[in-house]
């Protein structure tokens, strides 16, 4: 029987050996010296190449064929990589699962199986990319465990742009400062291609670059409106709370749909400067703004309303122990709100929901699996939120001054409002963009 002298590379472990495989239409078995694995290969004849015609590049050494086993697919086109998916050859080798005709359909599921885990010194695949999912949510997989797509190098499932949202801080990039999309083609040696996401640095990384964000773009506009309108409110407050509250009501609505809106465009270019007003959509504006604004209230304004209210009856009651425990409670309940509201606002920005966003589940599932990015989201939240109430309190104060107090009041409290509440939609934006598939999952 003719044998030809050949290389086998083993799919388990990528060793490489020199055997000599018999030219027969039955398969041959060869077990792997390293891991164990089995691999059942066989030659097929070789069709004569036309003159003129590109050879394969499979037969390119006839002297010494190189067989690849084939146990594992052709990779398919990577979706952070559009584009840049080679044409297919045709191999001399043939796996015996895969012996069926060149043009036999092949349904989706069996082109989207290119996965392959390494888990436990056992290799499994290959699996769809919601396969390798179900094995992640079952901890099978964990942010350690190496994967491959197809015939590509081993990788850390943490490292890997489709999976890495589910091992939130684990990928080298939140030190680094490099996208993790990044890394991954500089590991292929592809290089970076458009489209990939995210496009910087994690937004904790630039938060000192992110005070000027008001001001990006060179343009000024958007915050100047924003902050006449809150000052205009706050002065309305100021000089009189029956009538400013219901007007502060009304005009929060709109500046919180001016916000919703700047944190979609945050989400959806992340480095984009502050949108324009644009008065002609009202209905959007307080649409969206009056969303926000009941979450607000029912996760931070009205708990720590009630507190207030407490500590006040007793503090006017001539019961200042109670009262001081109520004052001390109430900064706890707003610390907490604070703690608590981006993910909120987060599910509030792609999902549209109130019910969403204010939905139990949500939030836990988004403070449980949102690691070092929603901690950082959640201290810039509670930071922004401390320098609004502070600046209310003083403003509070303020109104006493002679003549022009309650100006100077609603000054005080509509830059520190504004300034402070830009920052903060933005970076809500920005841990959406970087986060899609977190935000997707509680959501």
């Amino acid at each position: 029987m003719e044998k030809k002298e050949a290389r086998v590379k083993c799919s388990g472990c990528g060793a490489s050996y020199k055997v000599k495989v018999p030219v027969t239409d039955k398969p041959v078995s060869f077990k792997c010296k390293k891991c164990g694995k089995v691999l059942k290969l066989r030659i097929k004849p070789t069709a004569p190449v036309e003159s003129g015609s590109e050879a394969p590049a499979s037969v390119a050494t006839p002297k010494m064929p190189y067989l690849e086993n084939t146990q594992l697919p052709d990779a398919g086109p990577y979706q952070d990589l559009p584009g840049r998916v080679k044409e297919q050859r045709s191999s001399v080798v043939e796996h015996l699962l895969l012996d069926h005709p060149a043009d036999a359909p092949v349904s989706q599921t069996e082109k989207g199986r290119s996965w392959i885990v390494l888990a436990n010194d056992v290799i499994k695949g290959p699996l769809t990319e919601q396969e390798v999912v179900k094995m992640i949510e079952t901890g099978e997989v964990t942010a350690d465990t190496s994967l491959r797509l197809g015939e590509r190098p081993w990788i850390k499932a943490s490292e890997i742009p489709d999976f890495r949202s589910f091992f939130p801080g684990r990928h080298p990039a939140a030190k680094a400062g490099t996208p993790v999309s990044m890394l991954w083609l500089e590991k292929e040696g592809l290089g970076a291609t458009e489209g990939d996401s995210p496009t910087g640095a994690p937004f904790y990384e630039e938060l000192p670059a992110l005070i000027s964000y008001p001001f990006a773009g060179g343009k000024a506009l958007s915050l100047i409106i924003f902050v006449a309108v809150a000052f205009l409110l706050a002065t309305l407050l100021s000089l009189d709370f029956l009538l400013g509250l219901p007007l502060n009501l009304l005009g929060w609505v709109l500046l919180y749909g001016y916000l919703a809106s700047l944190m979609r465009v945050s989400s959806e270019s992340p480095h984009s400067p502050p949108p324009a007003w644009d008065f002609s959509h009202v209905k959007d504006l307080a649409s969206s703004g009056l969303n926000v604004l009941v979450l607000l209230a029912v996760i931070s304004l009205i708990p720590v309303g009630i507190g207030l209210i407490l500590m006040i009856f007793f503090f006017l009651n001539s019961m200042p122990m109670f009262g001081y425990a109520f004052f001390a409670l109430t900064i706890l309940i707003y610390l907490g709100s604070l703690f608590v509201l981006p993910c909120s606002l987060a599910v509030l920005g792609a999902t549209g929901k109130i019910k969403s966003a204010l939905s139990l589940s949500t939030m836990v599932g988004m403070m449980k699996n949102g690691g070092r990015p929603y901690f950082m989201l959640a201290v810039v939240s509670m930071v922004t939120g401390l320098a609004c109430m502070s600046a209310a309190v003083v403003g509070v104060f303020l109104v006493d001054l002679a003549d022009v107090g309650f100006m100077i009041s609603g000054l005080v409290m509509a830059l520190v409002l504004s300034y402070g509440q830009f920052i903060w939609f933005h970076v809500l934006g920005r841990f959406a963009a970087e986060n899609p598939r977190l935000v997707k999952q509680v959501a």
